[in-house]
């Protein structure tokens, strides 16, 4: 391998090595990033080998599906990935993220989620950030090297002393015809102990098109979703076993307000938003409960609190063909409703007080309504 470099301070400090043939790290990361930017989508599978510090040699492999997030969220991406071998499916749409078991035909929502997927999910693991987006930024050092098929770029960064952690390096090789990432080494020391994570990815396929549908996976219609029991420390229930707070809010359709409650009804609270998949998977079975008690003493109430979405959540109603009203919040039902994560539901019994909650639908949910109804 022919190779001669030179030192240059850049603009973030970065020490950038020149390359043989006239290509230089400048040249090699913009060209990926251009590529980058010109893709909407990157499927593929993965073959991963990590030696860990305690000597433990680990391989797995699956598939993954990453595309372009507009947003400027904690993760820059959407993404579908599963672990071979395990029946979880990983998936992030860019506001929650779900772990649905296949076998079970289940899901669970995280209402708030973080790049810690990548660790604390299987799915997660498949993941390969640098494919969709070529991270240089934390990099004190970056040296490059080619051979006839692809480049290697070589980032290196701060030892942590505090935590005993040296010699840490990432190596993504480059693949020249497409200008891709083919494999990502991360190496660290601490205390003399190697660790050694290996990305090598398989059959990507690009494209300027969605390869996944985000907005709608296809197993909020079918899996029950499992209802996360309500922490301790939720401020939510504190409704709980008390008289529900009274309020008037103006509907879909006009402006006059309507009070949420009613004497001697029974009333059903559905917190939802247009972006939140298992809001709108579970509103056909809302709307079922709405037509088997509202001639028994029923009411339900859809209300949505973000007001630049109304003309995209009446579209909503229409299309999932919602018949019981739809009611815009505003900051004081947010704060009156403990609102922190959706959906929720929220029954109230005939005399005001509440007498069930839920982050998530449940098949429970009836249960507590034919309850109520009998009291």
């Amino acid at each position: 391998m022919k190779r001669r470099a030179f030192f240059l301070i850049a603009f973030f400090g970065l020490v950038l090595h020149d390359l043989a043939k006239g290509q230089n790290v400048f040249d090699i990361i913009a060209a990926v990033k251009s590529r980058q930017a010109e893709l909407k989508s990157f499927s593929y599978r993965l073959n991963r080998t990590d030696t860990l510090v305690t000597g433990d040699l680990r391989n797995m492999s699956g598939r993954a599906i990453l595309e372009k997030d507009s947003g400027d969220k904690p993760i820059g991406f959407l993404f579908w990935a599963q672990r071979d071998g395990f029946d979880q499916q990983t998936v992030y749409d860019g506001r929650v993220a779900y772990v649905a078991d296949t076998s079970k035909r289940t899901y669970r929502m995280i209402s708030n989620p973080s790049p810690n997927l990548f660790f604390s999910t299987t799915g997660g693991q498949m993941i390969v950030e640098d494919l969709i987006q070529l991270d240089t930024s934390s990099a004190v050092g970056i040296t490059a090297s080619e051979n006839q098929d692809s480049y290697s770029l070589t980032l290196n960064y701060p030892d942590l002393r505090e935590h005993d952690v040296i010699k840490r390096y990432k190596l993504v090789t480059i693949d020249k015809k497409t200008m891709l990432p083919i494999s990502v080494k991360q190496h660290q020391e601490t205390l003399g102990k190697v660790q050694d994570l290996n990305f090598q990815i398989l059959e990507l396929k690009t494209s300027q098109e969605q390869q996944y549908d985000f907005s709608e996976p296809l197993f909020l219609r079918n899996y029950l979703q499992e209802a996360v029991p309500i922490r301790a420390e939720n401020t939510l229930l504190r409704l709980k076993g008390n008289m529900a707070p009274v309020m008037e809010l103006p509907s879909f359709e006009d402006t006059k307000k309507y009070p949420i409650l009613a004497k001697g009804k029974v009333t059903l609270l559905d917190f939802w938003e247009v972006w939140c998949a298992p809001c709108i998977a579970s509103m056909p079975k809302v709307q079922q409960l709405y037509d088997r008690y509202k001639e028994v003493g029923l009411q339900v109430y859809g209300i949505t609190h973000e007001a630049d979405q109304l003309e995209t959540a009446r579209k909503r109603v229409e299309k999932s063909k919602v018949t019981f009203p739809m009611l815009m919040g505003n900051e004081h039902s947010r704060k009156a409703y403990h609102l922190s994560a959706i959906p929720l539901y929220i029954l109230i019994d005939k005399y005001g007080k509440v007498v069930y909650l839920s982050e998530g639908f449940s098949d429970e949910l009836e249960r507590e309504i034919q309850k109520a109804l009998a009291d």
